[in-house]
């Protein structure tokens, strides 16, 4: 018997349908509520817990059965990086109707839709640079590079006034570094041939030359971005990708220096363009240029962002707010906030170097795998614990295999204990 499902046999997914884990891992079940986005291979829906504690989320799921492996992948990244702050916190994960999905906190608006309505200043650009610059840091120090760095990628968080930015969308991510008790972190070999990775607008040269990317390749589309924020890109509304990468090999460098308002940006091109791919950037030297120049500014890292009273009232917020926010913060806080990103920055968690390098016969993923599989047996011993639990405390009648009637053997309970009156 053919088991595979047509696709009219997908349950279609809609305002209102129940999602749960099919493997019965666990029984928490949520409710869809209104779809927030659409991808090649998944859908996004913002959804409700069922049961308490009610609990609003975003809940992203495959289209088809077994249809793709990014969902799994996301899943797996989130582990890794929910614990490192200011990161997406994964709230469950399972498979429903053969399709992957994950549960995941909601954020607010991407920096792409607020810029698409809300110009930005050179203030606002230099503050959005230091808060997504720790978001970005911190994910390469879990161990990933996120290889489609943009604004559409960056999100707000959904409380009023908070200027904490979220990175989303592990899709195109890639594991670049791993970490063993014995040696620390090693770097992966740099692979003599990459597909293309990332978005046209914001893909650094070495996408376009299909070479392994870097740290300092989410760094450079992270520079685009900023760039736009300020100035179109010169090759913004071209499709072509010949004629993109040679804008950004031999235009972008003289249109980054001829406009005085990107001069603090050229600071930091410069910086990157001499990062090699098994090097560390220098995030503490590239956050001294942006807060040398927010205080030129006179501007704050904790002033709230100006396009805050803009959204106070946009659906994507927690809550509806009446008032407008115009409390700048105290000194003391926006030391504190300060010293917490200088802290941040000059952390070195992975570090960089020929040095750190595997050797060529070692295997990349060997003690990831040792490390899996031992993750896999403590949560089949879980499983088996509760499993084991649950059979003791049951007290209702079960049948043994699929028999019926007469043949029908009892389990639980003895069957001296069945009286004329009992139903199964």
């Amino acid at each position: 018997m053919n088991d595979i499902k047509k696709p009219t046999d997908y349950v279609v997914l809609k305002s209102g349908s129940i999602v749960k884990d099919d493997s019965g891992r666990n029984s928490i079940q949520w409710r869809l509520a209104k779809k927030l986005g659409e991808g090649a291979y998944g859908l996004v829906f913002q959804a409700e817990r069922v049961e308490p504690p009610e609990q609003l989320a975003a809940l992203k799921i495959e289209k088809e059965p077994n249809g793709d492996k990014t969902i799994r992948l996301e899943r797996e990244i989130m582990r890794d990086f929910e614990n490192t702050g200011k990161s997406m916190v994964l709230y469950d994960s399972g498979v429903y109707d053969g399709r992957n999905f994950i549960v995941m906190n909601l954020v607010g608006p991407d920096l792409r839709k607020i810029h698409q309505s809300t110009p930005f200043d050179e203030k606002t650009c230099i503050k959005l640079a230091l808060h997504s610059l720790f978001s970005l840091k911190k994910f390469h120090d879990s161990g990933f590079l996120h290889r489609d760095v943009k604004d559409a990628n960056f999100a707000l968080s959904r409380s009023y006034g908070s200027n904490d930015i979220y990175i989303i969308d592990f899709g195109m991510a890639r594991r670049y570094a791993r970490k063993d008790p014995s040696q620390g972190y090693r770097l992966r070999k740099k692979r003599e041939f990459a597909d293309f990775r990332g978005t046209l607008c914001f893909a650094s040269l070495a996408a376009h030359k299909r070479q392994d990317l870097s740290r300092a390749d989410d760094l450079i589309s992270w520079l685009y971005m900023l760039c736009d924020f300020l100035k179109p890109l010169p090759w913004a509304n071209t499709e072509n990708e010949e004629k993109v990468e040679a804008m950004k090999e031999f235009h972008f460098k003289t249109w980054l220096t001829s406009h005085p308002s990107l001069q603090t940006l050229s600071l930091i091109w410069n910086e990157l363009e001499s990062v090699q791919f098994t090097d560390r950037p220098n995030y503490r030297h590239i956050g001294d240029i942006l807060i040398d120049r927010l205080y030129q500014l006179n501007g704050r890292l904790n002033d709230p962002l100006c396009f805050w009273n803009k959204l106070r009232n946009e659906p994507e917020m927690e809550e509806k707010i009446d008032a407008e926010l115009d409390t700048r913060p105290s000194d003391e806080r926006e030391k504190k906030a300060l010293d917490e990103l200088k802290s941040e920055l000059s952390k070195v968690v992975v570090p960089g170097g020929l040095e750190y390098v595997l050797k060529e016969d070692d295997d990349f993923f060997e003690y990831l795998k040792k490390e899996k599989e031992v993750e896999k047996k403590k949560k089949g011993e879980e499983k088996k614990t509760i499993s084991n639990t649950s059979k003791s405390k049951s007290s209702g009648y079960k049948y043994k295999g699929q028999k019926k009637g007469k043949e029908a053997k009892l389990i639980g309970k003895q069957k001296k204990d069945v009286g004329p009156g009992t139903k199964f």
